[in-house]
């Protein structure tokens, strides 16, 4: 960029207008970048950021079903104003607004006429809300998207249109809302929070307060701002912007990995395609689970004793400084025996059909069973704990060696016996890798009050490591029907195909099965942990991936394995992080919390009242935490299975997606297209839940189609 173009646009300053006043032509002198993208395009070295605001057409109207809840009229919504802020090197220097989505749409195409690059992006903040109501418009005015990336229905990250316009979610790439990343970030513009009534019904082209126009135009403004301070932290050029923050750690990544030869190190490891899906059905995510007889017993600390939250620091990167399997699954021709495996298991890792007969837990009382109802192949007979076999008359599963030692601490069985047997020997990951997490901690660790910058990329990079490794070679991909809004999932037509270009692309540096290991790992802490209560039958309350809530904690036993997670660091010649005078150690279990009551149902569900504030906390699935404990009136008493945490005071909501066959008019004048009608949505606590954790993550989604004639 000439040293003329930054001091055009350093005088040229922000200017603030509606888009038919704005001279789009100072848009010529925006640089584009001289190297071209995989499809040929050169990309435009600027920051967009859009946002719009939108209105329902009435007031929220709902009646009572025939089990008492309540149903709510869906309203057609739409677009009542919108803002677009432009940002070049740093300077913002654009501010546009409308209230109409037509107005929206030419607005992007006379800013796309007037760039000189073929790819413009512009970010949304949220872009599955936005592009919803925009879609018709975005349609008629630029034709059907020639490539969207969806990462599940309704949650679109790219939109590309052969204009060039190219829409990107910024809050996948920001893992946080615009207010806490504007604060993060320390931008000049923050999220003017409460300027805007979301009740107010309003008409297309009427006039905003300042308040509100301040609102809307600190949204995108604090938007761009934040992309322009993440770009200048990271190094990157505009083309270089990462599209998640899992990309942010991926690009560092594979920058240190090819100095190193990770790829072709990585290639080395990957086999067959049937043996990577075998591993893909072997994946576990975190062990979460309450203990079943204090289910719904409130523990009070005059009565029972003070209940301690413990945590491991960093448990999935401290996991990365053991041995994994290093080299190819092979079969093996021998027949090895149970024992066989678990004596061998340090020196070699496996991977192996078990099947059991007769299986039940050790001890009766055991509260926190292994097996996985969701992750066997078959079972027969089975007494079933929230998703977790207490005993059954037969179980076949996938396992490896670390999960089957879990299995061997808790369970015994009538017969049993091992098939499918492959092996691989083990060793420590890279030393390029384990540099890299290391280093990822110490800055996560030191940063923490200094740069909130840099702190929050080492934080997000650090979570992301473990990501990366579990990310699927071979993806179902989500398809969005234009013509209807629903979407569905569309198979690879060669699984296997996809599998090879996928193993051989160069961006592969790390390998799936290290992830896999990751998780085995990181639950058989979370179980020595739970065993470091006195007695872990009551004293062990609840846990989660990485945490356990207990009373009367053995710190005998706690010094040990802390002792023995410093010991593994330092064989491999890691040490703590010193900060501020004081030692941090990864992977360590440390306390959390302390809490005078606690209360637990299930898994992603229990309440407890923190020991030195007196406050009141909740962790419900699906239920906001900081609006959601305001039900229970400051008594946990209240939580207990039918309490019913109503959608007006959480601000829970479920999306109703409206589509409509095209545009069309309303009586006020309004433009309306496709939209989301956004209700309160009550919750009601049950005893037990059988769902997989990972449902939680999908917000409750309803679609209506909708035809203006009926």
């Amino acid at each position: 960029m000439a040293l003329s173009d930054i001091q055009f646009f350093f005088d040229l300053g922000l200017q603030r207008c509606r888009w038919d006043e704005y001279d789009y032509t100072v848009l010529k002198r925006i640089p584009i970048d001289q190297k071209r993208g995989k499809a040929g395009k050169r990309q435009n070295n600027c920051f967009i950021m859009l946002d719009t605001e939108t209105s329902k057409s009435g007031p929220d109207e709902w009646s009572e079903d025939w089990s008492g809840r309540k149903q709510y009229k869906v309203n057609h919504n739409y677009i009542v104003a919108w803002s677009l802020a432009i940002s070049v090197y740093g300077y913002d220097i654009a501010l546009i607004t409308g209230s109409r989505p037509s107005e929206c749409t030419e607005c992007l195409n006379r800013i796309q006429d007037n760039l000189r690059g073929d790819l413009t992006v512009v970010y949304v903040h949220n872009l599955t809300y936005d592009y919803t109501f925009l879609r018709l418009f975005l349609f008629r005015d630029m034709g059907k998207p020639v490539m969207q990336l969806n990462t599940k229905p309704h949650y679109p990250i790219i939109i590309e249109f052969v204009n060039g316009i190219q829409l990107r979610d910024s809050l996948i790439l920001a893992q946080r809302g615009l207010e806490k990343w504007a604060e993060d970030m320390h931008v000049e513009h923050q999220k003017a929070v409460g300027s805007w009534d979301y009740d107010r019904i309003r008409n297309q082209g009427e006039e905003l307060s300042k308040e509100e126009q301040l609102y809307i135009g600190n949204d995108v403004l604090a938007g761009v701002e934040c992309l322009a301070a993440l770009r200048a932290a990271l190094g990157k050029t505009y083309r270089g912007m990462p599209f998640t923050a899992t990309g942010i750690v991926r690009g560092r990544g594979r920058e240190i990995g090819s100095r190193n030869n990770a790829h072709r190190d990585a290639v080395k490891q990957y086999g067959p395609a049937e043996d990577y899906f075998r591993q893909e059905h072997l994946y576990h995510g975190g062990y979460t689970h309450s203990n079943r007889h204090i289910n719904g017993y409130v523990i009070r600390e005059e009565e029972d004793g003070l209940v301690t939250a413990r945590d491991f620091a960093s448990s999935y990167p401290f996991q990365c400084f053991k041995k994994f399997p290093m080299e190819r699954f092979r079969d093996i021709n021998l027949d090895l025996t149970p024992e066989d495996i678990l004596s061998y298991s340090e020196e070699m890792a496996f991977i192996f059909q078990l099947e059991l007969i007769g299986v039940e837990l050790k001890d009766p009382d055991w509260p926190f069973p292994v097996l996985q109802v969701s992750k066997v192949d078959l079972v027969y007979e089975a007494a079933i704990d929230n998703g977790r076999i207490l005993d059954a008359g037969y179980v076949r599963l996938q396992t490896n060696e670390i999960d089957f030692s879990l299995i061997s601490r808790y369970y015994k069985w009538k017969e049993i016996s091992v098939s499918r047997v492959q092996y691989a020997t083990k060793d420590y990951l890279p030393r390029w890798l384990t540099d890299m997490i290391f280093d990822l901690y110490r800055d996560k660790t030191t940063m923490k009050g200094g740069d909130p910058v840099l702190y929050n990329i080492r934080k997000a990079s650090l979570n992301s490591v473990y990501g990366m490794m579990v990310q699927k070679l071979v993806r179902n991909e989500i398809v969005e029907d234009y013509d209807t809004g629903e979407y569905h999932e569309k198979r690879p037509e060669d699984p296997e195909q996809e599998y090879d270009k996928a193993v051989k692309k160069r961006g592969t540096f790390l390998v799936y099965q290290w992830g896999l290991y990751i998780t085995s790992y990181a639950q058989q802490c979370l179980f020595d942990l739970i065993e470091c209560t006195h007695d872990p039958v009551y004293d062990a309350l609840y846990c989660d991936t990485d945490s356990c809530y207990g009373l009367h904690w053995e710190k005998k036993k706690l010094d040990a394995y802390n002792q023995k997670c410093k010991d593994l660091l330092l064989e491999r010649g890691y040490g703590p992080v010193e900060h501020k005078g004081r030692e941090y150690w990864l992977g360590v279990a440390e306390i959390d919390g302390e809490y005078s009551e606690f209360v637990a149902l299930h898994s992603k569900c229990y309440a407890c009242r923190d020991a030195n504030t007196g406050k009141l906390k909740i962790t419900v699935a699906g239920v906001p935490k900081k609006t959601g404990v305001n039900c229970l009136q400051d008594n946990i008493e209240n939580f207990k299975p039918g309490f019913i945490f109503d959608g007006e005071t959480t601000g829970k909501l479920t999306h109703i997606y409206q589509y409509v066959p095209e545009i069309f008019i309303d009586e006020n004048g309004n433009e309306v297209g496709d939209s989301i009608n956004l209700v309160p949505c009550d919750y009601e606590l049950d005893e037990s839940i059988e769902s997989r954790i990972d449902d939680f993550m999908y917000e409750e989604v309803f679609i209506q189609t909708y035809d203006e004639t009926e």
